[in-house]
C-alpha cells in the first residue's frame, strides 16, 4: 500500500492485494473450486493524536476482481467484479520518525453489484480481516 499525507493526521492510501482461496461446496453444484481476488483499495486514513501509539481509523472503498475456476471440466473463468465499502479501527505505532506500523481489523460491505434476488433472496455479503502494515518514509 502507498500511503500519501495530507497532514500530520490524515493520509490516503492505495495499492493492489491478491489472494487465493481452494474450497469446497455442495450447493448449488458439488464440486472444488479455486478463486484468485484482486483487490484495489482506496482509503481515507485518520491518526487521532501524534504520539508513539495512537488510534487509527480508515474509510473508503475497495474494488474487487474474482476468478472462479472448477476444478473438473471447465477451462474458461467465470470473472465477477465488485465494490465493497470497508471500515477500520486500530492501532498506529510509530517507534522512529520514518517507520510506523499498523494494525486494524477492517470491515467490508459488497455493495455492488447485487446477484439476481430470485436465486439468492436475502444475499448479503462482507468479511471481516485483519490488516497489518510496516510504513517506512522515504
Amino acid at each position: 500500500m502507498g500511503h500519501y499525507f495530507i497532514t500530520g493526521k490524515w493520509s490516503i492510501s492505495t495499492g493492489m492485494n491478491y489472494h487465493r482461496i481452494n474450497y469446497r461446496r455442495k450447493v448449488p453444484f458439488e464440486g472444488a473450486y479455486k478463486t484468485n481476488h484482486w483487490n484495489i483499495p482506496v482509503l481515507i486514513n485518520y491518526r487521532l493524536i501524534d504520539h508513539a501509539f495512537s488510534p487509527y481509523f480508515s474509510a473508503g472503498g475497495v474494488v474487487s476482481s474474482r476468478s472462479t475456476y472448477l476444478d473438473v471440466a471447465i477451462a474458461r473463468p467465470k470473472f465477477a467484479t465488485a465494490f465493497d465499502f470497508t471500515i477500520g479501527a486500530g492501532v498506529i505505532y510509530k517507534p522512529t520518525s520514518r517507520v510506523s506500523w499498523i494494525i486494524q481489523p477492517l470491515w467490508q460491505k459488497e455493495v455492488a453489484p447485487k446477484p439476481n434476488s430470485a436465486i439468492l433472496p436475502k444475499y448479503n455479503a462482507s468479511k471481516v480481516s485483519l490488516q497489518v502494515q510496516m510504513l517506512i518514509q522515504l
